[in-house]
């Protein structure tokens, strides 16, 4: 699963501007996922190289992936009735089949926004209530992911007391500390850190430490090398501080997929034939995340809108790790350590 943990580390790094971030590379997957679908000729190669992973892989990920209870997810899909356009019968029957997103026609004007926003406060159990503001009424379709996570610690902190964390801009600040063990030290060039198991044995927690600045240490880091680094660890005592938090984050991701070498789709050329016979292109993939850590366990969450449009319409000791000073998490499948949530916590909200 190097793939997606170069896909999401990309991402990552294109999102992040010193302030806590996280993103979750499957969610985004997903919906680029059923958005290629669509996509036929240079728009498919383009979409195809940015994601790093063939449909029918991705599909067996997914199916790896929600068949664990702590994870669930959703797909839908709204279309424009006010524009009078259509999508073709056999992508949707695809959509329907592959991703069990049910399809809505609704005026882009008002309904859909309430719709899509009730469908992403309930397939993330309120964590996030919504992911669109407004819809421009030029936009003819919005395909939607939305994935909830729900993981107790295989073994609950005890120890909780305040502790000095120093935020991204160096400044220290106390916060509360959760402190206990892990099952996995790791270590690699200029970083350490940890991962420690959720109940169930299907998701890891894990933590990378650098030892000086976050933005560099991200700016040298490779999917590849990450996904080494999380491998690599070994069992032994760890003595790890974790801090409490809750961090939310929000972003359209269509800079940093057009820098990644996507901006094929979202173009007046792009190639959406398979998908509809009218003109269309991507115009925003808007991704809200959350996550909540403390002494009992995570709970996360992650949403991604891809809004389509017609072309023509322009559009805007022991082994220790304490986590205080800025530092990279991810939520893994244990099977395989791919990352289904990047985050980098600095104790800055964006």
């Amino acid at each position: 699963m190097a793939d997606i943990t170069t896909f999401g580390l990309e991402l990552l790094k294109q999102s992040y501007n010193g302030t806590n971030t996280m993103v979750s590379p499957f969610s985004v997957l997903m919906v680029l996922n059923m958005v290629r679908d669509g996509a036929d000729n240079a728009t498919l190669e383009a979409m195809t190289k940015v994601m790093g992973i063939s449909r029918e892989d991705f599909l067996d990920v997914c199916d790896t992936l929600v068949s664990k209870s702590e994870l669930s997810s959703a797909n839908g899909v709204w279309i424009n009735s006010d524009l009078g356009v259509t999508l073709k019968e056999q992508y949707l029957q695809a959509v329907k089949a592959d991703y069990e997103a049910p399809v809505k026609e609704s005026s882009f004007a008002v309904a859909a926004v309430n719709e899509i926003n009730s469908f992403v406060n309930e397939a993330t159990r309120g964590q996030i209530q919504s992911v669109i503001d407004e819809l421009d009424p030029q936009s003819t379709s919005c395909l939607v992911n939305a994935i909830n996570f729900d993981g107790s610690w295989d073994k609950a902190f005890e120890d909780v007391s305040e502790g000095l964390f120093t935020k991204g801009d160096g400044t220290k600040v106390l916060t509360t500390m959760l402190y206990g063990d892990a099952m996995t030290y790791i270590e690699g060039s200029g970083v350490k850190g940890f991962t420690r198991l959720y109940k169930g044995d299907n998701f890891v927690f894990g933590a990378l430490l650098p030892d000086g600045d976050m933005g560099q240490f991200l700016n040298n880091l490779t999917g590849e090398t990450l996904q080494e680094i999380l491998e690599n660890g070994y069992f032994t005592e760890v003595n790890v501080g974790v801090p409490k938090f809750e961090t939310d984050f929000s972003a359209d991701l269509k800079d940093a997929l057009c820098t990644m070498g996507m901006e094929q789709a979202f173009g007046t050329g792009a190639d959406f034939s398979r998908m509809s016979d009218s003109d269309f292109c991507l115009d925003s993939v808007i991704h809200k995340t959350h996550i909540k850590v403390d002494e009992k366990g995570t709970q996360a969450a992650a949403v991604t809108a891809g809004v389509m449009r017609l072309c023509c319409m322009p559009m805007e000791e022991p082994k220790m790790v304490i986590l205080d000073r800025p530092f990279l998490y991810t939520i893994m499948d244990a099977d395989n350590l791919m990352p289904v949530f990047l985050g980098i916590y600095t104790g800055i909200e964006g």
